[in-house]
């Protein structure tokens, strides 16, 4: 149980932490996707503008094209990477036609050499990895994007992070309504607070209706964390979330995604515990699986009213 906790709080807080130390535009509020199918490509073109604008609405003819093409699997490439200026490189062909997931974690590569290199200027921690890091030594060399002839402003993690986000993309969405849940939590004026709480709400049901496995494995986020939802005096309600993932398609026979990257980034912990250890750690197998394959059928189905009873921040 402990190595599990530490884990999935390592996973968690490396993320978060690090978008919410280098964010440096305000959130908005993503466009929703097809309630059939996940967030996919779009044939439009990534305008050569500034972070905050968005790139104009893709044709229906241009979207329909786009998600009848194959796509790459860009989850995966991510996962297996150990050298995030070559992945740069490969999705950005990808990212520049239109493709959320490639822009996304385009942003998630650029953030981390970011971090990095800052680091490398600071003294080395005593218990800092001494194995040599390849994720990010060709930064030192040049841009992964200087040979596709972008506008300054478009070779940032926050240009790519934004785009993503205009596109709906699900891990982009889900990633951006956890950082406004933490400014949720601390914020005490109650209309500011009401904005805040309508934003994530907003984000959740994007991510529902993008029926993304990973994605929705992430929302798992609100149930653990919201202390002043009915929903935390339930502390099993986060797995729940974990076994509606395992029905939509996530192997959870395999570490969490976000642990297996963030474990072989950081090389500060190893991803050896299953999604499927994770639930059957948390005890409450009744509720856990009765509450997840009901959250499950109430995203195939489209049901958002149905699934309120399973949110956090609820109305």
């Amino acid at each position: 149980m402990r190595r599990w906790r530490i884990g999935i709080v390592v996973a968690v807080a490396i993320v978060v932490a690090a978008f919410v130390w280098l964010r440096s535009e305000p959130g908005i509020t993503p466009q929703q996707q097809d309630n059939e199918t996940p967030p996919v490509a779009s044939s439009e073109s990534v305008p050569r503008s500034r972070p905050t604008e968005r790139p104009a609405p893709a044709v229906e003819s241009e979207r329909a094209a786009a998600e009848d093409a194959p796509r790459e699997d860009w989850n995966q490439r991510y996962l297996v990477t150990d050298d995030f200026f070559a992945f740069v490189q490969a999705a950005a062909p990808a990212a520049i036609a239109g493709d959320g997931r490639a822009q996304y974690l385009i942003s998630r590569a650029l953030l981390w050499c970011r971090v990095e290199l800052i680091a490398e200027q600071q003294p080395r921690l005593p218990y800092a990895s001494p194995n040599p890091r390849r994720l990010c030594t060709r930064f030192h060399e040049g841009h992964p994007l200087d040979a596709f002839g972008l506008a300054e402003e478009a070779k940032s993690f926050v240009y790519w992070r934004e785009t993503a986000l205009a596109h709906g993309d699900a891990l982009a969405v889900v990633a951006d309504a956890i950082t406004t849940f933490g400014k949720y939590g601390v914020e005490r004026d109650p209309a500011a607070k009401e904005q805040l709480r309508q934003k994530v709400l907003a984000g959740i049901r994007v991510v529902v209706e993008s029926r993304d496995p990973e994605a929705v494995m992430d929302l798992a986020t609100f149930a653990q964390f919201d202390s002043s939802a009915p929903t935390a005096r339930e502390p099993w309600r986060f797995a729940s979330w974990l076994v509606a993932a395992c029905e939509l398609g996530l192997d959870c026979s395999k570490p969490p995604p976000t642990l297996i990257r963030e474990c072989a980034t950081s090389q500060r912990c190893e991803a050896t515990t299953t999604v499927a250890d994770m639930i059957q750690m948390v005890g409450y197998p009744n509720d856990v699986y009765v509450a997840g394959q009901d959250i499950a059928y109430k995203i195939k189905t489209g049901d958002w009213e149905g699934l309120q009873p399973h949110l956090p921040l609820r109305d």
